[in-house]
């Protein structure tokens, strides 16, 4: 029988021998197996691989991250420049809108009560810029230009309130003087150091948004490959920071347009109203003159000029009150029963002792509207058809149906078609020419927010060879027509 024993798991037959290189008997003793490890190689690549894209992923998410909020804050603080320098150029105007109607006022041709109107919109406007300019140097904390910005508003902001001080004291040259110098001064280095800042910012937006571009496509490729949500969620928001950017810079336009017309029209403005000061002032020097008095009818001639004159300057600061009433929400009509017969005469025949008549129709009713609010708008309308329409010119009244119709016919050649559809808003002209004499481009656009105040409509139309303004008022109640004829048509030279 032969048995099989193991010994340390090497088996052994009984009957045989191990012979050692003594040549003694032994039992030999077995060699321990090794244990095999597991090829992990490929793992470890794949997970280091892994690991290194997702750091370097996430690295330039990282930056992409710190590009776009460096966009971000560089628009914020382009925005609040931009505001800034509106602000300024606000509180400019509003200044030198308050001298004009300081003049005015010494002259008789506004109320003291519009002067404090005029004075406190003013100080609005500096205080707005006092707050802009404020948070404009928490913005610029990091550029070094805070103080510069301070600074420039600080000497602003003094001769705006040492010009509203001259203003108040009727003191209106030195007041000339402290707007022609300090305050041009002061506002133009304060406007260097704002547009030279928000030049800046604007070219930083476009590096850092290139650079985040270069970025965005390295880690949405590496993104793909490990971190798909990653990616997706990178890409909303460079989306997100993309929509604000294209907002911010749609902003800094409209900050800038706004800046512009202001600047543009209040340089226009003061053109225009120093052309009938000039008439008036020249015509008053002549009407003294010895030997013009022994002339009765040069005196009476150059009266007519004079009373000519102040009706338009009238009309003109008349519908710029107006309009700075509209701009702050506070223009105001006291609705009654008003006889337009009554209101047309009072219009045109101020106009008639100047030598000039019209062909007028008026039929006799009652509407609704404010009496004085009505005659401004007969009196813009005329003017209008005066300055730019033909030689013939006639006034229409009559009703139809529930409502009055004012018409102011003439005919000229009519409005241009590409001004048509924006005539009734403010400061709009013929092309990119500037303010024709004697309009600050508001009379329309006053007469189409007054009718539309008073619950009526404007509107122009040619019909044949004539132009036609029509204001529709509602009536009070319904009584029998009565014309009031005018003296005939009048051919009107274009002055």
């Amino acid at each position: 029988m032969t048995l099989t024993v193991r010994i340390l798991g090497t088996p052994l037959r009984a009957g045989h021998r191990a012979e050692s290189s003594a040549g003694v008997d032994t039992v030999p003793t077995p060699r321990p197996r090794r244990p095999v490890a597991p090829d992990r190689s490929g793992l470890v690549a794949v997970l280091g691989g892994a690991l290194v894209v997702a750091l370097v992923a996430s690295a330039m998410i990282y930056s992409i991250a710190s590009e776009t909020s460096l966009v971000a804050s560089v628009g914020n603080a382009a925005v609040y420049e931009e505001a800034t320098l509106s602000a300024a150029a606000a509180a400019r105007n509003g200044t030198v809108q308050a001298q004009l109607i300081g003049r005015a006022y010494a002259v008789g041709l506004a109320t003291e009560e519009e002067l404090a109107r005029s004075l406190a919109q003013a100080e609005e406007a500096r205080d707005e810029l006092v707050r802009r300019a404020d948070r404009t140097a928490v913005e610029m904390e990091d550029s070094g230009l805070a103080q510069p910005v301070g600074v420039s508003t600080l000497a602003l902001v003094s001769a705006i309130d040492e010009a509203l001080a001259l203003i108040r004291d009727e003191s209106f040259a030195a007041a000339d003087a402290v707007i022609g110098a300090d305050l041009e001064d002061a506002y133009e280095a304060l406007a260097v150091v704002l547009v030279d800042a928000r030049d800046r910012a604007i070219a930083r937006m476009a590096l850092s948004g290139k650079e985040a571009g270069r970025l965005a496509a390295a880690a949405r490729f590496l993104v793909a490959l490990a971190l798909p949500l990653a990616v997706l969620k990178a890409f909303r928001s460079r989306v997100r920071i993309a929509q604000r950017r294209r907002d911010l810079e749609h902003q800094l336009e409209q900050q800038q347009a706004i800046t512009k017309t202001k600047d543009e029209f209040i340089a226009n403005l003061s053109h225009e109203l120093r052309t009938p000061l000039t008439g008036i002032y020249g015509f008053a020097l002549e009407l003294i003159d010895d030997e013009t008095r022994q002339d009765p009818m040069l005196s009476a001639e150059l009266a007519r000029l004079i009373a000519g004159e102040s009706a338009e300057l009238s009309r003109m600061v008349e519908d710029l009150l107006s309009a700075a009433s509209a701009e702050q929400d506070g223009l105001v009509v006291a609705l009654g029963e008003v006889d337009p017969a009554i209101e047309v005469d009072a219009v045109l025949d101020p106009v008639a002792a100047m030598g000039i008549t019209f062909d007028s129709r008026i039929d006799h009713a009652l509407i609704t509207a404010d009496r004085f609010r009505l005659r401004q708008i007969i009196r813009n309308l005329v003017s209008n058809a005066r300055r730019h329409g033909g030689p013939d010119i006639s006034v229409i009244g009559r009703r139809e149906a529930t409502e009055y119709v004012i018409e102011v016919r003439d005919n000229g050649p009519g409005v241009p078609a590409e001004v048509e559809q924006r005539m009734f808003t403010r400061f709009v002209h013929e092309g990119k020419a500037p303010l024709i004499t004697g309009s600050v481009g508001l009379g329309l656009a006053i007469a189409w927010l007054l009718v539309d105040r008073m619950n009526g409509t404007l509107s122009y139309r040619r019909e044949g060879h004539e132009t036609v303004f029509a204001a529709r008022f509602p009536l009070v109640e319904s009584e029998g027509p009565r014309t009031v004829e005018g003296s005939g048509t009048v051919v009107l030279t274009s002055g």
